[in-house]
């Protein structure tokens, strides 16, 4: 029974065998594309064939006339890039094979022609071949038919009418164009002769390679062409959200009356929108120039007002750094008129740190402000870009002691013995030109020293002072604006001690002055240390007795006269840097100059934070030991030195005879060897030299820091004690090791931390853990607080507890004309004073009956002192009020007084002493001063000392006087407060306040 059913089962499977037979025509499938010929070679507009998504199984082909050729085709035939052809023979009848599809890779036929295969089977049916045919593993490939001439897509004759148009190039997008001010549109042009009937064309867009859709509907954007329309429009409103891509549009070619087949799609070139920036590469340096960043938006602002300037569409910068700075945190974007585009741009430069912080290089983004209102724009974030900055070292200059310098290249020691006015620093090659002018003069019977200094950048011009005016006189610090209009963004600070001044300009350039007493031999000579930092935009154009600032220390010594001076020939060198009397800065207004004013008030935009002040970026600005304080500063006037004002009290005293005689006469020759006149030897010179220096500030910190160079600080200390025989000097060289220290460390990043807003935090061990002065060497620094010797105080032990203060002198003699000044305050020269909250002046009246004034005192320096006066009355009825004044530091024990007087000098002659007396040609009635001949038009009358200086005296006019006063004095010109003549008389000489016959004028 098993048996019959298996030969059953057999039977029944024979139909399905032979309903299998490749050469059934249900059993293939045709590919009829004329183009597969291997004559056939696609254009590069032509849509490529590609059989990526052939279904596999039996093909035959063009109805059976066709085979695939089994010879070598190389790429770009058979309507494709790479032709599947078969390798091997075609079989005899009836026989089916197996054989192999060759894929060339290489161009030409110098390689194999068969780099890739895919399987393949052919069968002989008799009168055709069927082909058994899978997916090709890539696109551009197919598969080869024949070889028979076809035609080109697109053209005529041959077997193959074209399924859809040929284009005959790309498409173009056009530049958007604004349409009646108000939108933007991009047009896209089909490239297609016109005149063709039955054309149609399928225009969709991309952005970024994807198919822009509708931002509301959501739906893809086609649009179509018939006819001869060959363009079509894209509304900027649908790139909502796609800001910032590049668009294209992308055609395919139809038949209007088979519109299901299309060609494959030709895609133009692309279009970027949004905001781009121009500049490729943003390297900044900081020694310089700034770049300037150009954006432009690709796309118009469309604008509907008259005023073209509205519009615009406007950005802000913002970066994580303050490395970099800006011209402007907020730039516009708009038309500009000549080149048609819209641009805008803004300024960018590496922040003039003072920090050696290497290359670095940091993003800056771009928010989009609501300015301009389209919602195209809404969200739109700019692509940000990054800007490098590079490092540049800053220059520093130290002169030290009477005074010694280290120079900006060689950091050794150099002597400067030669008095008067020389120039320190100079750079005038830079945009805001840096110059430094000291003044040298005898510090006692020593060394030449620096009493004054001018610092000036630009139109800033600042002078401290303390050089000897009068024979004995207390020589303390003058700070005088010297500039025309004022600062424009320079700072002067000083310490809390009041020993050390500051000097910061806007480009970094910072200039430190600490000041001196020295007591010798009964004299108080004032002198100075400077410490210069320079920007790096100064290197390769300074010059000076610093030296060139060049990396080259062998040609510090080159004279102004261009020569260069050996080490021996110190004092020629420095007698070439003597300023001309034309050049001087001392003393000068300084005339402002628009070219030298800031263009561009550069910004640091750091995490939405603007700062576009004007204040340096130098972290040593606020190294003022921790505690910064501004300075009260005078000015200069430019016809009369001062203005009516109680600043510059001492502007018009001249220098006494003797003090410039001592300055001609001074010729220092130092002695050449140890031991000196008081027994000091050398080997003791270097022993307390050295102590000394171990025991500055700072020398735990940077004894061993590289830059450090403390031989040469040893040998200017043994230089100051060779010449005055004592230590005197040693503090210079310890404050020197401090800012040398400061230099060093704070110009390395690894010594700084960052705060939470991005700001470099500078190291606190070399700031606000100094100590001011070195202590005055009566006390120790403990983590920036002096820790005085018994019976000292102050924050720089400077005070003496069993020394009250002391009033030395007051500026101006003690004396104030309410004609010159409102006299609302006086400044004291004072000794053993500090600053504190009960630092009080009291006024004890002397003209007038009333109890003593106690007023809060400022103080200026360490040696001065500035006191508010009471309401004195000198203008309203008083004309002379004398005080005697006194000072306190605690606001119970006060120092000796002395004479203060205010007074009027129309009517009063006041000398030194404080005694006043009432002038003979003026008249004091009812409290008030009144030249002689000056006429009261309330009374009718006339001060006539000659009569009475204590009341109002009739005109008594004759017949040559019509008015007793009014006209130009005939033996005074400058004056007009004579009488007016009248019937040919003229003034008396005696009493100008009447006329008589001119030839009688005794009268």
């Amino acid at each position: 029974m098993k048996r019959p059913l298996l030969l059953s089962l057999h039977l029944s499977l024979l139909p399905l065998i032979f309903a299998y037979d490749p050469c059934l025509p249900n059993n293939y499938k045709s590919l009829d594309e004329p183009h597969r010929s291997a004559l056939f070679q696609p254009e590069s507009t032509d849509r490529e064939l590609c059989d990526r998504h052939l279904t596999e199984g039996w093909y035959i082909l063009n109805g059976g006339n066709d085979t695939i050729p089994t010879h070598c085709v190389t790429q770009y035939h058979c309507g494709t890039k790479f032709p599947v052809w078969m390798k091997g023979s075609l079989p005899s009848v009836g026989n089916t094979v197996d054989r192999q599809g060759c894929i060339a890779l290489s161009h030409g036929t110098s390689g194999s022609c068969c780099e890739l295969t895919v399987d393949m089977k052919v069968r002989n049916c008799g009168p055709f071949y069927v082909y058994h045919l899978k997916p090709t593993p890539f696109c551009p490939s197919a598969y080869c038919v024949g070889e028979a001439y076809s035609c080109n897509i697109g053209g005529s004759g041959g077997n193959c009418p074209d399924p859809y148009p040929k284009m005959t190039d790309f498409p173009v997008l056009g530049k958007p164009e604004v349409v009646q001010n108000s939108t933007v549109r991009f047009p896209c042009e089909v490239q297609y002769p016109l005149g063709q009937p039955n054309v149609g064309f399928e225009v969709t867009w991309t952005v970024d390679g994807q198919t822009l859709v509708d931002p509301v509907k959501g739906d893809k954007i086609v649009q179509h062409l018939t006819g001869d329309s060959r363009t079509t429009y894209l509304d900027y409103a649908l790139l909502k959200g796609q800001l910032g891509k590049t668009l294209k549009c992308r055609v395919r070619s139809y038949n209007t009356n088979t519109t299901a087949i299309k060609s494959d799609s030709l895609t133009s070139d692309g279009y970027f929108c949004g905001i781009k920036v121009l500049t490729e590469k943003i390297i900044v340096d900081e020694k310089g120039p700034e770049k300037t960043v150009q954006v432009e938006s690709t796309i118009p602002i469309p604008c509907n007002t008259a005023h073209v300037d509205e519009c615009k569409i406007s950005f802000s910068v913002d970066t994580h750094t303050k490395d970099a700075m800006f011209s402007t945190c907020n730039y516009d974007i708009k038309l500009d008129p000549v080149t048609g585009r819209y641009l805008g741009s803004f300024k960018v430069t590496a922040t003039k740190d003072f920090v050696s912080d290497g290359s670095q290089t940091h993003e800056v983004s771009f928010k989009p402000m609501v300015s301009f209102n389209h919602p195209v724009w809404t969200g739109y974030n700019v692509h940000p870009i990054h800007v490098t900055t590079e490092n540049s070292e800053h220059g520093h200059c130290n002169a030290h002691g009477d005074p010694h310098l280290i120079k900006m290249d060689q950091r050794g020691n150099t002597n400067v013995y030669v008095t008067g006015e020389l120039t320190l620093y100079e750079c005038k090659s830079t945009s805001k030109p840096l110059q430094v002018q000291v003044k040298t003069w005898p510090c006692g019977h020593y060394h030449p020293c620096i009493c004054a200094l001018v610092a000036r950048e630009g139109n800033d011009a600042v002078q401290i002072d303390m050089c000897e005016k009068r024979k004995n006189q207390h020589a303390v610090p003058e700070v005088t604006v010297l500039s025309e209009r004022g600062l424009d963004g320079t700072t002067v600070d000083r310490d809390g001690s009041g020993k050390q001044f500051f000097i910061n300009f806007p480009s970094g350039a910072r200039v430190a002055v600490s000041a001196y007493v020295l007591h010798n031999h009964g004299e108080k000579d004032g002198m100075m240390n400077v410490d210069i930092q320079a920007p790096p935009d100064n290197k390769g154009c300074g010059r000076g007795i610093c030296g060139l600032w060049n990396d080259n220390p062998h040609d510090d010594l080159l004279g102004a006269d261009g020569r260069h001076y050996s080490s021996d020939h110190v004092t020629e060198f420095a007698e070439t840097w003597r300023v001309k009397s034309s050049e001087s800065l001392f003393n000068q207004v300084l005339t402002y100059q628009s070219i030298y004013n800031v263009q561009h008030s550069y910004c640091t935009c750091h995490n939405g934070r603007v700062d576009c002040s004007k204040s340096s970026k130098n972290p040593n600005k606020r190294n003022c030991n921790g505690k910064c304080r501004s300075v009260r500063l005078t000015k200069l006037n430019r016809h009369h030195h001062r203005r009516y004002s109680d600043d510059d009290i001492d502007g018009d005293v001249p220098i006494d005879d003797a003090i410039t005689k001592k300055r001609e006469n001074f010729n220092y020759k130092p002695r050449d060897v140890f031991p000196t006149a008081t027994g000091i030897s050398e080997e003791d010179a270097r022993r307390m030299c050295k102590d000394g220096l171990g025991q500055s500030t700072l020398f735990n910190r940077c004894h061993d820091e590289p830059g450090m160079n403390i031989a040469a600080l040893i040998d200017s200390c043994m230089e100051d004690v060779k010449a005055s025989g004592s230590d005197l000097f040693l503090v210079t060289q310890m404050s020197a090791f401090d800012s040398l220290c400061q230099n060093e460390v704070m110009k390395k990043i690894s010594n700084y931390q960052t705060s939470p807003e991005g700001d470099l935090i500078p190291p606190l061990d070399v700031t606000e853990q100094t100590c001011p002065n070195q202590c005055s060497r009566r006390g120790s620094c403990v983590l920036g607080h002096c820790q005085c010797q018994s019976g000292y105080t102050a924050v720089d032990c400077s005070v003496s507890l069993s020394d009250p203060p002391s009033i030395v002198q007051l500026r101006g003699d003690g004396l104030c004309d309410i004609r010159r000044r409102p006299c609302l305050q006086t400044n004291l020269i004072v000794e053993n004073i500090m600053e504190s909250g009960n630092l009080t002046c009291r006024f004890d009246p002397l003209t007038r009956t009333g109890n003593a004034e106690v007023m809060v005192g400022e103080l200026v320096s360490a040696w001065e002192l500035l006191c508010p006066v009471p309401d004195h009355g000198a203008s309203t009825g008083s004309p002379l009020q004398q005080f005697n004044v006194s000072i306190s530091v605690d606001g119970t024990v006060f120092s000796q007084p002395h004479t203060f007087v205010v007074y009027d000098s129309v009517c009063h002659h006041c000398d030194v002493t404080g005694n006043c007396h009432l002038k003979s040609d003026a008249c004091l009635i009812n409290g008030h001063c009144y030249p002689s001949g000056y006429v009261s038009t309330q009374h009718n009358k006339v001060c006539n000392p000659a009569r009475s200086q204590t009341e109002w005296s009739s005109p008594a006019l004759n017949h040559f006087t019509a008015i007793a006063s009014g006209c130009q004095c005939q033996q005074d010109t400058s004056r007009y407060d004579c009488a007016c003549c009248r019937n040919g008389g003229c003034q008396c000489l005696k009493d100008p306040s009447q006329c008589a016959d001119c030839s009688r004028l005794e009268c």
